[in-house]
């Protein structure tokens, strides 16, 4: 026997070992699984606070990041404002203006009814 415990003295292994709690100790496992429910809890509520936080600093980069993409595969942007709008009689396009800054947004063709306004008021 002696010779056995020496020889399993220095071997290392992985066992499977079950152990038993009655009374007091059982007890204290149940007090220590409360206590770790409890901060548990606190801790996924503060998770799901940070990612509400996460996906609200998040929207408006996504929404960005949408609309930049678009642009690039288009090549242009639709945006819907109020304009001022100027024709230019020399080459049939209609200008537009921003109303409070006065900054040239861009300009569009004529329509027909527009030219015929147009030359009707030169004649």
């Amino acid at each position: 026997m002696d010779a056995q415990i020496l020889r399993l003295a220095g071997k290392v292994s992985h066992e499977s070992i079950k152990i038993t709690y009655e009374g007091e100790s059982l007890n204290e496992k149940r007090a220590e699984f409360v206590a770790i429910s409890a901060e548990y809890a606190d801790i996924s509520e503060k998770k799901k606070e940070a990612m509400q936080d996460f996906k609200d600093a998040m929207k408006p980069i996504e929404l960005e990041k949408k609309r930049l993409l678009d642009i690039t595969r288009k090549g242009y942007e639709l945006v819907h404002k109020e304009v001022k709008l100027l024709a230019n009689d020399q080459d049939g396009t209609i200008e537009f203006y921003d109303l409070n800054s006065g900054e040239f947004l861009g300009h569009r063709n004529q329509y027909p009814n527009e030219r015929i306004a147009i030359s009707v008021l030169q004649d």
